[in-house]
């Protein structure tokens, strides 16, 4: 399951990538 989430950081909105046991890879 591939869920992607608004997070904000560092100033930025970066879209969070959650891929099936935790595993998070962020897209800028």
């Amino acid at each position: 399951v591939v869920r992607r989430v608004a997070t904000f950081d560092g100033g930025r909105w970066c879209g969070v990538v959650a891929i099936e046991l935790a595993v998070l890879a962020r897209v800028c």
